[in-house]
């Protein structure tokens, strides 16, 4: 199978990832960033926070309606999934 770039970011999904790894250097305690949260910070926050900055404008009351989608299903159903495979990017879990 050939790699693509989504191939690649799909298997940086890793269900039920922590947050925040801890790592050992020398006699230190580091904590990072998994992948999956950084992705979310770099591509889906400013996104979040557009709209969101939009909403306290109100512009809705201008007739400009914001994008907005609603995911109902049950526990692993498969709703985060579903979104990633529509938006090409990865969600946080948990």
């Amino acid at each position: 199978m050939k790699k693509t770039a989504r191939t690649d970011s799909k298997k940086k999904v890793v269900s039920k990832i922590s947050t925040v790894k801890k790592k050992s250097y020398g006699n230190k305690d580091v904590l990072i960033e998994a992948p999956i949260v950084s992705s979310y910070n770099d591509q889906i926050r400013p996104f979040f926070d557009t709209v969101e900055r939009l909403r306290n404008l109100n512009v809705m009351r201008e007739d400009i309606l914001l994008p907005s989608i609603l995911v109902v299903g049950g526990q692993s159903s498969g709703k985060s999934s579903v979104l990633e495979s529509l938006a090409g990017i990865s969600l946080p879990r948990g």
